[in-house]
């Protein structure tokens, strides 16, 4: 049975990328916010609250754009230098009394969801990692006997040499999360972790919905009545527009008796009898009141998208 105890998050950001100068990737944008806030934000669903930051290359950066996320950044000031292994060997150094195990990220993955990490912690091992269609991945989840390998072993190691010393086990975790093997370590990656962020937040993101309905005496002009009004201009026919809109005519006739009341004049030209057998159409009061009200629809709907992202981003 896992022992209990603190679970620690280490975030790995202290590396410089020839060629990447600009593009920093900790703070590169993906998802709608930057890397390494989705890692700090995924960790912290995940139920892990002391999350730990090796910084070095751009620290002063990192360091501001994180200050508010109540972190601990840890200086690594031979980043120049240092292998993935001597960074995590940094980032387990700081670790406090108490932790069992710590989940590490590396700074250019960031697409993992919160229930792979909670599957990989319920996972024994001294090192858990996920594979997702065969592929292994990141986050990796460390426990003691892992750190003392780090503390030991050839600084100048591969990781993957070190993870397969017969003195530690090493666990896969399988997964569906195709994040846990996207990686920023090309321009082609990362425009497949972008392409991924944008299916996944389309797929599962929080949305709101706005509907703007105008009153005098009574609730009299909404979507409903402004769709059938436009369908009647294009169809030319009330009918028509009835039949599209999949409602009775005498209802049709119900919603413009109400407009035209409550706002005084007329908003439909009707045309009956005739070889055409009768026709509808606009006036021009009723086309400039659509208009305004599609304009307003549209103000409207950019405002409240503004405070609705500013509330709601941490849930999207």
């Amino acid at each position: 049975m896992e022992e209990k105890g603190k679970t620690c998050g280490i975030i790995l950001a202290d590396r410089r990328v020839e060629g990447y100068e600009d593009t920093f990737r900790p703070l590169a944008l993906i998802g709608g916010t930057s890397m390494i806030k989705r890692q700090i934000e995924v960790l912290r669903k995940a139920g892990i609250s002391d999350i730990y930051i090796v910084t070095g290359f751009l620290r002063e950066s990192v360091e501001r754009h994180v200050s508010h996320r109540n972190v601990t950044c840890v200086f690594n000031d031979r980043f120049e230098e240092d292998s993935l292994i001597e960074t995590i060997r940094t980032g387990t150094s700081q670790l406090p009394p108490g932790c069992v195990q710590a989940v590490v990220v590396p700074e250019e993955v960031s697409l993992f969801e919160a229930s792979t990490v909670k599957a990989l912690l319920d996972t024994p091992g001294d090192l858990v990692l996920p594979r997702c269609e065969g592929q292994e991945g990141w986050p990796a989840v460390m426990r003691p006997a892992m750190w003392r390998l780090l503390r030991e072993a050839d600084p100048k190691a591969s990781f993957e040499k070190l993870r397969r010393d017969p003195s530690i086990t090493c666990a896969l975790a399988e997964t569906e999360d195709k994040g846990t093997v996207l990686a920023f370590d090309s321009a082609e990656g990362y425009q497949a972790m972008q392409e991924y962020a944008s299916e996944r937040r389309n797929a599962n993101s929080l949305t709101f919905a706005c509907k703007i309905v105008l009153s005098k005496n009574e609730d009299f002009f909404g979507p409903g009545i402004a769709r059938f009004l436009l369908a009647v201009e294009e169809k030319g026919s009330m009918l028509a527009a009835c039949e599209e809109m999949g409602m009775s005519y005498s209802k049709g006739w119900k919603m413009v008796r109400t407009v035209e009341q409550e706002m005084g004049f007329p908003f439909l030209i009707r045309q009956t009898g005739g070889a055409g057998g009768g026709s509808s159409r606009l006036t021009e009061e009723g086309r400039e009141f659509i208009r305004r009200y599609q304009a307003l629809q549209s103000d409207i709907r950019r405002t409240t998208e503004a405070f609705f992202n500013l509330y709601f981003a941490d849930f999207q």
